[in-house]
């Protein structure tokens, strides 16, 4: 798998903030974000990340797993993985890090948002 992670550098988001009324979205800055995909991808982290979340649910805590398919989740600051096939767990694995920003949205309003 090519690793095109330094292709391009990350913009710098840590002064961005948005505040209206009834609404607050700030980015959340992360160690890692790594896409695992194969059967049984969802329940290979709960023991250490716990349950997979998925749309609607709030993910919580500093490290978290999103259910994105049902044999695909994004191990959010999870532990750290080697990108390629897991032989032994019969999962693929790619760092995402540089490719998906997360935002923390809070406030009466953020359904209206969402």
């Amino acid at each position: 798998m090519r690793d095109d992670s330094g292709r391009w550098t990350m913009v710098d988001t840590s002064a961005v903030a948005l505040n209206g009324p009834g609404i607050a979205l700030r980015p959340v800055h992360l160690a890692r974000q790594m896409l695992v995909s194969g059967v049984g991808a969802p329940r290979h982290f709960q023991a250490d990340l716990g349950a997979a979340v998925g749309w609607p649910e709030p993910a919580k805590g500093a490290g978290y797993v999103v259910s994105l398919r049902r044999d695909r989740v994004l191990l959010v600051n999870g532990p750290a993985l080697v990108d390629g096939w897991d032989t032994g767990a019969g999962l693929a694995v790619s760092d995402m890090s540089g490719a998906y920003a997360v935002f923390d949205l809070e406030g009466p309003r953020i359904g209206e948002i969402l």
